[in-house]
């Protein structure tokens, strides 16, 4: 098997945002839950990754660059979404935008 080319498994409509593929270097493992998000989005396959696999995921995003280059048509998590290829996760708080920290210490 070829290890750089994860073959997509799961049911897009089971992919949710807590939802990961299983370590990337060692696929019969699951990614562990109590990871912090920038920890899993390290060693894990991404839930983008885990539904259609490294080479359709590829093509789509490349796709997806092609025909929207500015990112004006996204959603978390879907094809294309940058924010958690730089580690921008919500839910991980992997990286707080400066925006989102002076709004906190204002409150």
């Amino acid at each position: 098997s070829d290890k750089n080319n994860f073959p997509g498994f799961l049911g897009s409509n089971h992919a949710t945002p807590l939802a990961q593929g299983p370590l990337k270097d060692d696929w019969t493992k699951a990614c562990p839950p109590e990871w912090t998000a920038l920890q899993r989005q390290e060693k894990c396959i991404s839930v983008q990754e885990a539904v259609y696999g490294t080479k359709l995921l590829a093509k789509l995003e490349a796709i997806k660059e092609a025909v929207d280059p500015a990112g004006m048509f996204t959603c978390e998590y879907c094809i294309g979404d940058k924010s958690a290829k730089r580690g921008e996760l919500k839910r991980g708080k992997a990286k707080t935008s400066k925006k989102s920290k002076a709004k906190t210490s204002k409150e």
